[in-house]
């Protein structure tokens, strides 16, 4: 399917390319567009990003799965990008998303997915270098890392890190790796936190135990606990209990 079409008219603000679109020439002269979606684009070249940069305005952007590290250049170009949503793509490195914290303050929202297969990009060191940096963020999503719990003194460090990040009210994470002792470790760092989405399945009652803290908090979701109980959740509903706990996949109160 062809997007030629976008270059006889103007003044779109929002935009989500078609799977088959293979560049970006037909919007570049876009440049009211606010919002660009092309996460569907598979057939594009990962070259073709490049001219993410033409578009001065762009505040929001969700990129395909094949996006690598040399886009992330062409991102900080991007001056009043606000949301990021790169969950789909699994190829950023720890050197990419140093790059992208190091540039981007201006971000509200940030969505990052890893790799399991990938032991190198650490959700700890991730939660480190953003906290450093992205100190305005508002909403942050950590998809698919790999949870380094060798060393129980440098994962405390660097959770606690995320106690800078007093601005971030929506917090989601999905991990296979993540459990009772990590959540442990970062609850007292989530007092802010208004919205939690956890999709761990070695959470159990224990860890549901560790969010009384968050005093803040006004909705949970949880997806793939299925190791928690009700007797896990009563206890919790009673510490909290003006919070809505919305549990998934059938699990039941």
């Amino acid at each position: 399917m062809s997007v030629n079409y976008l270059t006889r008219v103007s003044g779109i603000r929002e935009l989500s390319l078609p799977l088959d679109a293979e560049d970006l020439n037909s919007v570049t002269h876009l440049t009211c567009l606010t919002a660009l979606d092309i996460s569907s684009c598979n057939t594009m070249k990962p070259k073709k990003l490049a001219l993410i940069s033409t578009l001065p305005n762009l505040a929001t952007l969700k990129l395909p799965a094949f996006t690598t590290d040399a886009t992330i250049q062409h991102i900080n170009k991007c001056t009043k990008l606000v949301n990021l949503d790169m969950s789909l793509c699994e190829h950023i490195s720890e050197a990419g998303v140093k790059q992208l914290t190091h540039n981007m303050s201006s971000l509200r929202s940030v969505k990052l997915t890893g790799n399991y297969l990938n032991k190198e990009v650490v959700l700890t060191d991730y939660i480190r270098m953003i906290s450093t940096t992205l100190v305005n963020l508002e909403e942050l999503s950590l998809s698919n890392f790999y949870y380094k719990a060798s060393s129980r003194n440098e994962v405390k460090i660097h959770l606690k890190q995320f106690s800078k990040l007093t601005a971030v009210q929506r917090l989601t994470i999905h991990d296979n790796y993540f459990d009772n002792n990590a959540l442990k470790l970062l609850a007292p760092h989530l007092v802010n936190i208004r919205t939690l989405t956890i999709n761990c399945p070695n959470v159990t009652d224990l860890g549901l135990a560790c969010l009384s803290v968050l005093v803040n908090l006004q909705q949970l979701n949880l997806q793939r606990v299925v190791e928690t109980t009700k007797k896990g959740f009563k206890a919790l509903t009673t510490q909290l209990p003006s919070v809505t706990v919305q549990p998934m996949y059938n699990h039941v109160i």
